[in-house]
């Protein structure tokens, strides 16, 4: 098996879980700018190709540029394009390659009216928007999953909690509930990040224009921008914002995740023992043969404390800069870079977790019938009978309790007694008392919208899943939109490079 452990699971832990938990352990990252050969190639094509458009690039000087740029792609996908540190970064990388290796002249041409300010910021911004989508994909699979799994367990009645402690009665279905209906909001929120990424700010130059009669409408077309961001100032001095946009939904969306899985946490032990996580998501430990270590869900705790940490760089760098290009924002593609690259995976490994977990649907019931769950639900109960306040009744059931307490539940003597001692002649019934006893019978009382009852759950699941659809009609367009601007591109190159 390879791990130390192996010898304890039935089955090996998945691949994507070990990696995940053991993080930059044993990951070498890649450079920085490896990151954005792909989107700086597509960015200069669209610009070369407006260049030629305006007339400042003739025809056959374009052929040669797509030509090298196609074979620049070619190398790079084939793992042989390498950079190099002597010349700085990406984009003179490209350029150079131009110059050394096709054409001179042709080469130098390329950067015509287009400085290293404005092409970063576009580069990121294809980027951004490219991790938005993937992000937005594992979200919506996650949440269809949860809402799956939480209508198998509409009536799998547990412990719901307040300060850690017991407090009263749930279900699992309306727990998980709780985590879709939040991680809906990350959606919603990562469509409004990606309606302020998705603006072209190709054509701001140094931040101040260009003396160039640039079409900057074409070439937002041309790289699938929705539109173009307008002042050249503003386009270069809001480098961190698209970042900052994208590690705060991210943020959001691992507080979340956290919240998940230091709930799963708890309920994996052995004292709650609610439910049990599969091999493929648990890890051993090098002394002690019997662990199963949740080491996804501890990991992910802490991703988002370091994702908060990034944020919060992300928006100091940016704190009283001068308005234009400041070399300090260099600094936030490392951070978005690092931040994305501990948090992806995250909603992929908890849709898992989830979907493979077993629910130990026993020892929850058996949870939520002791440590008097049930005495909000009696109090309601007495309240309605009796015709008293509800703070007489909650008095009436704290002293029940109070004398129940070596039973750990409340008793139908203690209850009456209780009742006599706040001057209520009359009594409960054994009858009635059994059915206020009854977990399932409780829940399905609270029937409101939102409540735990499972006709209210299942409206639930149905409204989240509807939004979910609507997500993932968003998302089909947004990727379409891009996809069409990337073929569309490619056939102006096919045209140019073989007409």
């Amino acid at each position: 098996m390879g791990l130390v452990w192996g010898r304890r699971l039935e089955s090996k832990p998945e691949e994507l879980s070990v990696l995940y938990s053991s993080g930059r352990d044993v990951k070498a990252l890649p450079m920085a700018d490896e990151l954005l050969i792909p989107f700086d190639i597509w960015n200069t094509e669209a610009h070369n190709i407006m260049l030629h458009r305006q007339g400042i690039v003739s025809r056959d000087e374009l052929k040669v540029i797509l030509s090298a740029l196609l074979q620049i792609r070619k190398l790079h996908e084939g793992g042989h394009f390498k950079l190099d540190p002597q010349k700085e970064d990406v984009h003179m990388n490209i350029e150079s390659f131009i110059t050394e290796k096709c054409d001179p002249d042709i080469g130098r041409k390329v950067h015509t009216g287009r400085s290293r300010n404005d092409q970063i910021v576009c580069d990121m911004r294809m980027y951004l928007r490219e991790k938005a989508l993937q992000i937005a994909d594992s979200l919506i699979q996650l949440v269809d999953t949860i809402l799956t799994v939480a209508g198998d367990h509409l009536e799998t009645v547990m412990p719901g909690f307040t300060h850690y402690q017991h407090a009263t009665i749930s279900t699992f279905g309306h727990l998980l509930v709780s985590y879709a209906q939040a991680l809906e909001r990350d959606l919603e929120r990562l469509r409004f990040a990606y309606s302020i990424i998705n603006r072209n700010p190709l054509g701001a130059a140094a931040g101040y224009g260009t003396s160039w009669q640039i079409d900057r409408d074409l070439t937002a077309g041309l790289l699938g921008f929705d539109e173009v961001q307008e002042n050249s100032i503003d386009c270069v001095s809001s480098r961190w914002e698209a970042e900052a946009e994208l590690a705060s939904v991210i943020c959001f969306m691992m507080n979340h995740l956290s919240i998940m899985c230091q709930d799963f946490v708890f309920m994996t032990t052995s004292e709650a023992n609610m439910i049990r996580l599969h091999d493929g998501f648990v890890l051993g430990s090098s002394i002690m043969p019997q662990k199963r270590n949740p080491c996804p869900l501890e990991v992910t705790r802490a991703k988002a404390a370091i994702a908060h940490g990034m944020l919060q760089a992300l928006l100091g760098i940016a704190k009283a800069s001068l308005s234009g290009y400041n070399r300090d924002s260099q600094y936030t593609k490392y951070l978005i870079f690092d931040l994305i690259s501990e948090c992806e995976l995250a909603p992929v490994i908890l849709r898992e977790v989830i979907r493979t977990m077993q629910v130990n649907k026993e020892t929850m019931r058996k949870l939520a019938v002791t440590g008097f769950l049930n005495a909000v639900d009696v109090a309601d109960h007495i309240t309605r009978q009796f015709h008293v306040p509800f703070r007489q009744s909650y008095h009436i059931v704290a002293e029940a309790v109070r004398l129940s307490d070596a039973e750990g539940e409340i008793t139908l003597p203690a209850l009456n007694f209780a009742l006599k001692n706040a001057g209520i002649e009359q009594t409960l019934d054994a009858e009635i008392f059994d059915q206020l006893s009854d977990p399932e019978r409780n829940v399905k009382l609270k029937s409101h919208i939102g409540g735990p009852a499972p006709e209210a759950v299942a409206k639930t699941v149905n409204s989240i899943a509807r939004k979910v659809e609507a997500h993932k009609e968003w998302l089909e367009n947004a990727a379409g939109r891009i996809r069409k601007a990337r073929e569309e591109l490619e056939g102006i190159r096919k045209d140019v490079i073989l007409g």
